[in-house]
């Protein structure tokens, strides 16, 4: 007869009874392992694989239910049959309870043993193929399951960034708007404190001629009198600290004239030409107007190669260079320090701002250019999806790379002259 591939132990402390069973099943054509007692048994079953456990349930050393409680915690596809010379229900039943097939009373019959076992080997593979397609559905509907909720993410995605994307054209629309009515009052304004000054400055002189009046021809309790009224009213104070108001006065006109041309950039009403500029001078400018942001938080040097002229919107670029230094400046927890070095080879020029910040884990340093996606729970998301945007339309690329806890350093590439292809 062609073997099986099963694989069975017998156990029984009698030596007849092992050896008459393993006779009748390996000419069957069973692969046939014996063992004296129930710690033999373990032994085998921990050296070697085991279809089906045929054992005695009275043995000295370890009972056979023992065996069988043992056996099931380590081998959970083990079928079992039982062999006992006592027609007891009771351990009969517990038998089942520990999953055993079946059990033979002793003296038996050949046939009567075989059937037993070819019908627990049987069902055996059946309850091994139920448990197999029932993992397979399981992992199936899982399978299913994290698609479609993927999908559904997916299309809450979609939905949010229509509905964000609809509220940044309105904001568009809207920044625009307010932008070209702060043209007037800004420049009504900055006209204003120029004649302001020219104001003060004459009734500065006048009082200074006043008083050399008063010195030339009041008596010395009139000069003194002068002289009480001057500290009194902190003419002094108000002549020195009227220079320095006038020019906080113009930087700040200043600031709100470079941040609403920036936005009308931003939104297009205007659309410059690109013209000739260098790229240290525009990193210059973004420094100048993020210094409020930077000057708490970071120690700014400059590594500024011999670069050529670029042909660029120079607010554009500004814009991308403020972002990523506001981002750095933001990622430094105290104090530290932002390297930008900038140089240029074979037509392009090479931009990296180096911060000493926390740094961004692995897994999320690929989305920081999506729309939308922030590291911080106060940002936008939109600070460096809308500089890539603007370097790429200067046929230019963005990286970065960074590590926890080591800092992060952003590159811009961009070409010398957009029209010979995108920085590679």
């Amino acid at each position: 007869m062609a073997p099986n591939k099963e694989t069975l132990l017998i156990v029984d402390d009698e030596p007849p009874i092992r050896q008459l069973l393993q006779r009748w099943l390996s000419q069957e054509g069973y692969r046939c392992l014996t063992a004296e007692n129930g710690q033999e048994a373990l032994d085998r079953l921990d050296d070697q694989r085991v279809d089906l456990l045929l054992t005695d349930i009275n043995m000295p050393v370890m009972t056979g239910i023992e065996l069988i409680s043992t056996a099931r915690r380590s081998q959970r596809d083990l079928a079992i049959i039982m062999v006992t010379a006592v027609d007891d229900r009771e351990i009969a039943m517990k038998a089942l309870e520990l999953g055993a097939f079946g059990y033979v009373l002793k003296p038996f019959e050949r046939l009567e043993v075989l059937l037993h076992v070819t019908n627990a080997l049987r069902l055996r593979a059946l309850e091994m193929e139920h448990r197999r397609h029932h993992h397979g559905l399981v992992e199936l509907f899982l399978e299913r399951t994290r698609a479609l909720k993927e999908s559904y993410t997916r299309l809450e995605q979609m939905d949010i960034h229509l509905r964000r994307s609809e509220q940044l054209a309105g904001l568009g629309q809207l920044t625009a708007g307010i932008a070209h009515e702060l043209n007037t009052p800004v420049a009504f304004v900055g006209g204003n404190c120029r004649h302001l000054e020219k104001y003060v400055g004459r009734l500065q002189d006048y009082t200074a001629e006043l008083e050399q009046l008063i010195e030339n021809s009041c008596d010395d309790n009139g000069r003194q009198a002068a002289h009480a009224l001057r500290g009194a009213f902190k003419i002094d104070f108000i002549a020195g600290d009227t220079a320095s108001l006038f020019a906080e006065i113009r930087e700040g006109i200043d600031r709100i004239t470079e941040l609403v041309h920036g936005v009308k950039d931003f939104s297009r009403l205007e659309r410059p030409a690109k013209v000739e500029a260098c790229i240290n001078d525009i990193i210059d400018k973004a420094l100048a107007i993020s210094h409020n942001e930077l000057k708490y938080k970071a120690t700014v040097t400059r590594e500024y190669g011999a670069i050529p002229p670029c042909r660029c919107f120079p607010r554009q670029l500004g814009q991308v260079f403020m972002n990523i230094l506001v981002n750095a400046a933001q990622a430094i927890e105290k104090r530290g320090e932002i390297t930008i070095a900038t140089g240029e080879e074979a037509g392009i020029i090479r931009v990296a701002v180096t911060d000493t910040g926390c740094g961004i884990p692995e897994e999320l340093l690929p989305r920081i250019f999506e729309p939308f996606f922030s590291s911080k729970e106060e940002g936008t998301g939109l600070g460096l999806a809308i500089s890539r945007d603007i370097v790429r339309e200067h046929g230019g690329a963005i990286e970065a790379d960074s590590r926890p806890g080591s800092g992060t350093t952003i590159t811009v590439l961009l070409p010398r002259d957009p029209e010979d292809g995108p920085a590679s």
